[in-house]
């Protein structure tokens, strides 16, 4: 992968014929939805056809550094550390290449696993010999599902930092 292997417009017409294709379903809005690192959102913000799509139509988008939607992409930036840069070294390769997800309705669950368990430890003891402080804390139990993987796609490119190596 070189550094010009960017995120761009017709990589998500291509994505989003994909899902469809998968019969995956879209968002209450309308779309699907791709989490992006910040340097893939950088890239998109430099595409050609995203900045003619909303140079006339929405211009404070590109003033807010939104890009929003985007062939039926609801663009997510997200800085989790699921989504950082892996390495290249290869002569002509991008030195860094990040991971997006494009996900379409139901693609995932949350399950709710009723586990709410609240805790209290109450004032004094050596390190509180005042009686002044109390701790509290609570946990809660949940887990994310994967419910139909043929509507989940990861897609590896290059991000507006990845430059190419000597």
């Amino acid at each position: 992968m070189t550094a010009a292997d960017k995120l761009s417009y017709v990589d998500l017409v291509q994505l989003s014929a994909l899902l469809s294709v998968a019969g995956g379903r879209l968002f209450e809005g309308g779309d699907y939805v791709i989490a992006v690192h910040p340097q893939v959102f950088a890239s998109l913000q430099q595409d050609p056809d995203w900045k003619a799509s909303v140079q006339f139509g929405a211009p404070d988008r590109i003033w807010r550094g939104e890009v929003g939607m985007l062939a039926q992409f609801r663009v997510v930036k997200t800085n989790a550390p699921a989504f950082v840069a892996t390495a290249q070294a290869g002569s002509g390769d991008a030195s860094k290449v990040y991971s997006s997800f494009a996900l379409a309705r139901f693609s995932y669950h949350i399950t709710d696993l009723q586990n709410l368990r609240f805790y209290q430890v109450g004032p004094g003891g050596h390190t509180d010999p005042l009686q002044q402080s109390r701790k509290m804390g609570w946990k809660f139990m949940f887990k994310t599902v994967i419910t139909n993987q043929n509507w989940i796609r990861r897609v590896r490119t290059a991000g507006a930092d990845s430059v190419t190596n000597p």
